[in-house]
């Protein structure tokens, strides 16, 4: 379960990551693609935040190397090849914990949902420069 929530974690910081990237700036001369749909200040805001998360998302990929290792020399358990392929041995998976189906299409379809709206998006956005001075 800890392992499962840490993913989950390194999951929502690397959306907060990409969403904040989205709209930063670096006050010189490059800004993310949807910085014209929001103004300096938030979008310096939004740099702070994306600055402070990649600390964040590389303490949380440190502790999860470090756990792997842990269990591959610790405790004799192979978690990388699972976490590479996804799959499990069998004889390693509990019955009441195996999984009978897949939704594979759904997260395809959710994955090409949010894909056309960000490309929308990022399209239509205003276009907006940085000013120099």
């Amino acid at each position: 379960p800890l392992g499962a929530l840490s993913v989950v974690a390194m999951l929502l910081l690397l959306l907060v990551q990409a969403s904040t990237g989205l709209f930063a700036n670096d006050e010189i001369a490059n800004a993310g693609p949807l910085y014209g749909w929001v103004g300096q200040d938030t979008s310096n805001r939004l740099t702070g935040w994306h600055g402070a998360n990649s600390e964040l998302l590389l303490a949380m990929f440190t502790l999860h190397i470090a756990a792997v290792g842990w269990y591959a020399l610790g405790r004799r358990q192979g978690l990388l090849r699972a976490m590479l392929t996804g799959r499990k041995p069998a004889a390693l998976v509990p019955a009441e914990e195996s999984i009978s189906n897949s939704r594979s299409w759904l997260a395809v379809l959710i994955v090409l949902g949010l894909s056309a709206a960000l490309a929308l998006a990022i399209w239509t956005a205003p276009e907006a420069s940085i000013a120099l001075f």
